[in-house]
């Protein structure tokens, strides 16, 4: 019988790897970037107030021969604070808009809303009221300036001007 020896050898296939630079886990942030941008913008508006300042004072300097007194400075530095900030309101818009409640909404809106309801949904059953008492239970498909078209359930499409419409209900909700 013959004896196993253990040997130890290198690998046959070696695959090298370069040091990684940087943290593969880290995470990006949207408000990290905007306020890296932030401060850069921040920093080029300095230098170029700075700059400006500079050549207004050389200019001051050479035209009148003083140099201005730390408070001019600052005055010129806080109406400058104080234009940027008139320039540089952003108003600032919720993610969301509030909507009404169907029951809250006038006869106009309450058919935009159910012209325009999400096409990944299935079509709001509502029951519009003529301004004779009729009523007709249906799908609103189509809206124009001052007319709605209704296909009813039995599949006919009809148009009632939106100024006859009384009142709309949604059926099923």
């Amino acid at each position: 019988m013959r004896k196993k020896t253990a040997r130890k050898e290198s690998p046959l296939l070696f695959q090298h790897t370069p040091p990684v630079k940087e943290n593969m886990q880290t995470i990006f942030s949207a408000k990290k970037a905007q306020r890296v941008k932030q401060k850069q913008r921040e920093e080029i508006e300095r230098t170029a107030m700075l700059e400006s300042k500079k050549e207004k004072i050389s200019e001051d300097d050479s035209a009148i021969g003083m140099i201005e007194t730390p408070a001019a400075v600052r005055d010129q530095i806080h109406e400058y604070h104080v234009e940027q900030a008139e320039q540089e309101t952003p108003v600032r818009q919720p993610a969301f808009r509030k909507l009404k409640s169907f029951r809250d909404m006038d006869v106009e809106e309450k058919l935009s809303y159910l012209f325009n309801f999400p096409k990944q949904l299935p079509p709001v059953a509502c029951i519009v009221t003529g301004a004779d008492g009729q009523q007709f239970r249906g799908f609103i498909i189509g809206k124009a300036d001052k007319t709605v078209t209704v296909k009813l359930m039995d599949g006919e499409e009809i148009t009632l001007f939106t100024k006859k419409i009384n009142e709309v209900k949604m059926v099923g909700m």
